[in-house]
């Protein structure tokens, strides 16, 4: 007798085992693998397509947002007109004022008065052989790779008469405890160089003239000292003090 299988004694059913050979066992393991490739590659498609996306919306935001142009320290543009007055009076010693000299100041007293008023002054970088405009300043930045900054600014005598004129707090907030009267001095200049510039009669008042840049010098130097810093940090202890006794006071 030959035994063909023995089944246990808690066997409740015999089964036959099932047909499957290798052959299917391998096709199957093919198919399995072959369907996780395809996944893999669909995955990476979805995120190349995902990064092209997150690419398109930044670059977008970049487009439509206002590119930030960096604030010129009010230092600098009056070291800048400083020293295009330094460059003005050997000219007039020598050669006398003309139209063109007296617009010369009166560009460094528009951005003077707008230092004063506390007012951005427009600066534009440009290459080093691109022309001066009248009512610009120019400043030169860098060294192994120098560049020009052009400075102006639209300060008249009628706007420093609006702007400080009370309804306004920008004069408030401009530098130096003294800064309403630099400013008073300043305004003065613009009148005459304003004057002098656009005359008609081509007449030029040369003794006015060589009055209100002296007098301009002087407001210009006491308005570059009262932006250094340490002259700008002990005023704000001042005020501060004061703001502080004044509230220790009213109680």
């Amino acid at each position: 007798m030959r035994i063909m299988s023995l089944a246990t004694g808690n066997a409740v059913d015999i089964r036959d085992a099932p047909g499957d050979t290798f052959a299917d066992i391998e096709a199957r393991r093919f198919r399995s693998n072959s369907e996780l490739a395809a996944a893999a590659i669909f995955f990476a498609f979805a995120l190349v397509l995902l990064g092209l996306a997150a690419v398109r919306v930044v670059a977008g935001r970049r487009e439509r947002a206002p590119a930030a142009v960096p604030t010129l320290p009010a230092g600098a543009a009056l070291q800048s007109c400083l020293r295009e007055m330094a460059r003005l009076k050997p000219e007039v010693a020598r050669d006398g004022w003309t139209p063109e000299r007296a617009g010369r100041a009166l560009a460094m007293f528009r951005i003077a008065a707008a230092v004063a008023l506390g007012r951005p002054v427009s600066h534009t970088l440009v290459d080093m052989n691109a022309p001066t405009r009248e009512g610009q300043l120019m400043l030169r930045k860098g060294i192994f790779r120098p560049r020009r900054t052009l400075l102006s600014a639209p300060i008249t005598s009628d706007a420093i008469d609006r702007l400080a004129g009370g309804r306004h707090q920008e004069h408030e907030s401009a530098p130096g405890g003294r800064a309403g009267e630099t400013l008073e001095e300043i305004r003065k200049e613009l009148i005459v160089f304003s004057a002098a510039r656009y005359s008609r009669n081509g007449h030029l008042d040369t003794v006015a003239l060589d009055q209100a840049l002296d007098d301009g010098h002087t407001a210009l130097r006491r308005l570059r000292f009262a932006t250094l810093r340490p002259v700008r940090a002990a005023e704000a202890l001042v005020k501060s003090a004061a703001a502080l006794g004044s509230m220790v006071w009213s109680r």
